[in-house]
């Protein structure tokens, strides 16, 4: 299995629209696996539970 890294946009009216096209040498069926961006709000309260939960188990 080949991997290729493209990055795109998902949206209601269509499903999976990619930045720019891919340069590939076959064609056929594909695996798309889609990695949505997380508010980065979201990212540094996920860090810091973390962080406090690794300090509790370093000082307990």
């Amino acid at each position: 299995m080949r991997a290729v890294k493209v990055n795109g946009t998902v949206d209601r009216q269509e499903p999976l629209l990619l930045d720019q096209p891919i340069d590939v040498d076959m064609c056929g069926a594909v695996r798309v696996i889609v990695l949505f961006l997380e508010p980065i709000e979201e990212v540094k309260a996920i860090l810091e539970r973390a962080l406090q939960q690794d300090l509790r188990l370093m000082f307990n």
